[in-house]
Parts: structure tokens; sequence; C-alpha cells
């Protein structure tokens, strides 16, 4: 004999579908979330490794000697993938992102007065974020060194 009195146990289609969209949006604040923290973390991934690009290339023309072909007056873009030292020891300067363009500004100061000339380095790193219009300015990092002959 069977209970009429006890009717199916379970959930029709259309409180499932409810449920569902319900969810949907209450999970749409959550990716969103998510994809403001990504831009944020790639942001500041290229201002990471844009100092990092900056500082390498400062590094490296800090360690040469003063009157280092490398080193010659004026405004370059370093492109360079590999360099050879004056010791003859191969140094990566390359950047694997294409987003970076690096240069280098060296100007060359005497002093009447003064036994030592000087060369002031500059290295300027500037990169766009991803997503950013063509017409915005580009982000720019700059850090400067002394040698001394």
């Amino acid at each position: 004999m069977q209970n009429k009195s006890n009717p199916s146990q379970g959930f029709s289609l259309t409180e499932i579908m409810v449920a569902c969209l319900a969810l949907g949006i209450m999970l749409i604040p959550v990716f969103m979330m998510f994809s403001q923290g990504t831009a944020g973390t790639t942001k500041n991934r290229n201002d990471i490794l844009a100092q990092q690009h900056a500082s390498n290339l400062l590094a490296y023309a800090t360690s040469l000697n003063y009157d280092d072909a490398f080193l010659k007056a004026g405004l370059q873009e370093v492109k360079e993938k590999k360099v050879n030292s004056s010791d003859g020891t191969e140094i990566d300067l390359s950047i694997s992102e294409e987003i970076f363009k690096r240069t280098m500004e060296i100007k060359e100061y005497t002093f009447p007065d003064f036994t030592n000339a000087y060369k002031l380095i500059t290295v300027s790193v500037k990169w766009s974020q991803a997503g950013e219009k063509a017409n915005d300015t580009k982000k720019e990092i700059k850090i400067s060194g002394l040698l001394n002959k």
C-alpha cells in the first residue's frame, strides 16, 4: 500500500534555475574583484621590472672603465642582447618583454680646476600598461649614476 500523503522529495527545474541565477548574480562582484586584482598585479609587475631593467643597465655601465666604448657621450637606445666587457666576459642585457624601451644618456663634465672628469649616466625605461589606449602617456622611470676618471 502506498502512502499518498507524503509528496515526492526533490527540487523542481524552476527552483534549480532560480537558485543558479541568484548564485550567478552574487558571484559577479567576486569576479570583478579578481579582474581588478589581476590588473593591479600586472601594473606592479611592470613597475618592478622597469626598475630592475634600469638598475641592471646602470650597474653594468658604472662597472666599466671610464673610456669604454659603451660609455660614449650622447643619447642611445640600448637593445643589445649580449655585450662583451673589457675582460672578455659576456653579459646579457636583454629585455624579454617588448613593452619596455630602455635608453641611456651620458653627459661628460670636465672642470678647469679639477683633475678628474665625470660622466653622468642617466638610464630611462619607458613602457605602457596593457589595456591602456595608445594616446595615453607612457610610464617612465629614470635613475642616474656618476662615473669619474
